[in-house]
């Protein structure tokens, strides 16, 4: 990838990416949209995935298509597999001392998890850590 990412500066949703209402109140995935409006319909079973990992990213260059499979393995490569992410104790204490500094969303794209993920730790939903 040679191209900076291209943030989406509309609303986003609670995992960071952004959302584009595609009528009848029905919300899509900007990225998505915009690899459509290039590249025509993504057949079912296939989705548009990021080489950036950026969720908020729409830039052409950085878009793809793959499997829902093909995504989980991506995932799971990048250590971003939510359930399976090795949180140590410094990660899950900086994420608790970002809280209410910064949008989850922003803290979830910094430590590549998902909003609710945030939530959950800084919560303490998830990591209970003796203090």
């Amino acid at each position: 990838m040679t191209s900076s990412c291209v943030e989406w500066v509309g609303s986003r949703d609670h995992d960071g990416y952004g959302k584009w209402l595609a009528g009848e109140n029905r919300n899509r995935h900007a990225h998505s949209v915009v690899f459509e409006e290039l590249n025509g319909k993504v057949s079912k079973g296939l989705c548009v995935l990021h080489k950036c990992d950026n969720r908020a990213c729409i830039n052409p260059d950085h878009l793809f298509l793959g499997t829902h499979k093909e995504n989980a393995r991506d995932r799971s490569r990048k250590g971003r597999s939510n359930n399976r992410i090795p949180m140590s104790e410094e990660k899950v204490l900086s994420i608790r001392k970002l809280k209410g500094l910064c949008p989850q969303y922003e803290i979830a794209s910094i430590f590549g998890i998902s909003q609710s993920f945030v939530s959950r730790i800084q919560n303490n939903k998830r990591w209970s850590l003796d203090a």
